[in-house]
């Protein structure tokens, strides 16, 4: 019996935990949704806001007409314009040597730079000489048999043809005893030429590059004596691309400049000469010849040497009327951007002379435009943009 009532006792004791579990669960569902409630309710409202203006800012510059001078900046190849192998013209023994005729020597024209032993040389020179006057008294006294023959001949009243009368007047023997005066004269004229030869002298204003004698060398007229430069004028040898060769202006000097040369004005004077008949079979540009006078002196310029590769700027005939535009900003469809009453617009061009830096436009562009300066990604036609106050970046034609 009391067991029995143990076991009733034990079961309404676990009921009674089992209603607290499901109340006390139900409380915090209650409270929960409750707090929820509240967190929603004081959570802030957004509002719509006001939309911004993303319209793209750019820089862009007025666009104006102006005479231009086309210019091209390009390489050059300095060349010698004399330059030789200086050789004997008489053959023997070198007996003197000048203290200045060293490689790097400058000297002038006409300066003496080695003598040759000239003795057998001046014998001939007296040789010749006296075989000239020999000839010369020769002649005189047939000029006096001549006229003896002539007195004769008047005397005798004799009458004969012109062949007959030649041969009794002496005739031939007068110019035969001519042509050996003539002919001694060409010897002595030629023994005095031989004679001045034996001095090596300088054929033009220039510089010694090699020596390959020495006092005692036996020399001929098959062998170099000296490596000679003349310095009074340098070629330049410049490519230009093909596109320049209409409004290359020959009249307009050109700038030469060292590539080690720094700051501006460091640059010497060159005469355009000629356009060479060749273009490079490299890059099939144009070549054309400069020459660039006193290259040597520090004075006239910067000092340019043989073989140095220099910049040289040309100048072209003058574009009336045109616009300037950097190259860059040419499409490769020949087009350029620009900024019409705030929009962005694509106008195809006449490009009159592309450069390497800058393009001449003769028409293409409408009356409001601005060039475009800054790089739009996905520019299209007719996108808004906004407009610095000031164009940086470039400049304005």
């Amino acid at each position: 019996m009391n067991q029995s009532a143990g076991n009733t006792t034990a079961q309404v004791s676990e009921k009674k935990t089992s209603w607290r579990m499901i109340a006390l669960t139900a409380v915090i569902f209650i409270a929960a949704f409750v707090a929820w409630k509240l967190i929603i309710s004081s959570a802030p409202v957004p509002k719509r806001g006001v939309a911004k203006d993303v319209t793209r800012l750019v820089d862009a510059t007025p666009l104006q007409r102006a005479s231009i001078r086309p210019e091209v900046l390009a390489g050059g190849t300095v060349l010698a314009s004399e330059a030789l192998e200086l050789q004997a013209e008489v053959s023997g023994r070198i007996e003197w040597l000048s203290p200045a005729a060293v490689p790097g020597a400058w000297l002038k024209q006409g300066d003496l730079l080695a003598r040759i032993d000239a003795i057998d040389y001046q014998a001939a020179v007296k040789q010749a000489e006296a075989a000239l006057a020999q000839a010369r008294a020769d002649l005189a006294i047939e000029e006096g048999q001549v006229t003896l023959a002539q007195e004769e001949y008047e005397l005798a009243g004799l009458t004969l043809d012109d062949s007959d009368r030649a041969l009794v007047l002496r005739e031939p023997q007068r110019q035969v005893a001519e042509a050996e005066v003539a002919r001694a004269d060409a010897q002595l004229q030629l023994a005095r030429t031989n004679l001045e030869r034996t001095e090596i002298r300088m054929p033009f204003d220039g510089r010694i590059v090699e020596r390959y004698i020495s006092p005692g060398s036996q020399t001929g007229n098959s062998g170099s004596l000296f490596s000679l430069l003349g310095t009074a004028t340098f070629y330049v040898e410049v490519k230009v691309p093909r596109g320049f060769l209409p409004f290359l202006d020959s009249s307009q000097t050109a700038e030469v400049a060292p590539r080690n040369a720094s700051g501006d004005g460091q640059y010497r004077i060159a005469r355009v000469l000629n356009v060479l008949p060749q273009v490079d079979s490299a890059d099939r540009q144009v070549r054309i010849m400069l020459a660039a006078d006193d290259p040597m002196n520090p004075q006239t310029g910067p000092v340019v040497l043989v073989n140095d590769y220099v910049q040289v700027r040309l100048y072209g005939r003058e574009i009336q009327n045109a616009f300037v535009v950097p190259r860059r900003l040419l499409t490769t469809g020949g087009e350029v951007w620009v900024v019409n009453a705030g929009k962005l617009a694509l106008r195809t061009v006449e490009v009159i002379y592309a450069g390497r830096e800058d393009v001449w436009i003769n028409t293409g562009f409408e009356e409001g435009d601005q060039l475009l300066l800054s790089q739009v990604d996905s520019a299209v036609p007719g996108m808004a943009v906004r407009v610095a106050a000031t164009g940086s970046g470039a400049s304005a034609p």
